[in-house]
């Protein structure tokens, strides 16, 4: 899906303001994205099936979440260059050999005096009326 990073930082941000509504100040998130290819696999056992994806990209993403502060959303320099966000500068990462470079994602940017998507409208996978972002 060549529009997954903007999708995923449409996700991590409503999941912030789904948390946010809930008006709870002791409950806070953090999110952590990264874009790559994964290895999915079934889990299954007698009673039921789940799938897991597993890869460095996964780790990286989990790294990312782990680094991010209380109510924050981290993203990695290959969810940047598909989605555009706040520079955070090259950071070491646990398990990693060398650092990576992190962003802060921060919100949806403008692009030509037009909005990607309406202003901090929650993208839900459930509404099928709902369009790709970039797609007519």
């Amino acid at each position: 899906m060549e529009d997954h990073a903007v999708r995923g930082c449409l996700a991590a941000l409503a999941i912030q303001d789904a948390v946010a509504k809930l008006g709870d100040p002791g409950l806070q998130i953090r999110v952590g994205l990264n874009t790559g290819e994964v290895v999915v696999q079934a889990v299954e056992n007698s009673i039921y099936q789940t799938y897991d994806a597993a890869g460095v990209n996964v780790h990286l993403a989990n790294r990312m979440e782990q680094m991010a502060d209380a109510d924050s959303i981290l993203i990695t320099g290959d969810t940047y260059a598909a989605a555009k966000q706040v520079p955070l500068g090259m950071q070491a990462v646990r398990g990693i050999s060398t650092p990576i470079e992190v962003f802060k994602l921060t919100g949806l940017p403008e692009r030509a005096g037009q909005r990607r998507v309406p202003q901090r409208k929650a993208f839900d996978p459930a509404d099928r009326t709902q369009r790709p972002v970039g797609r007519p």
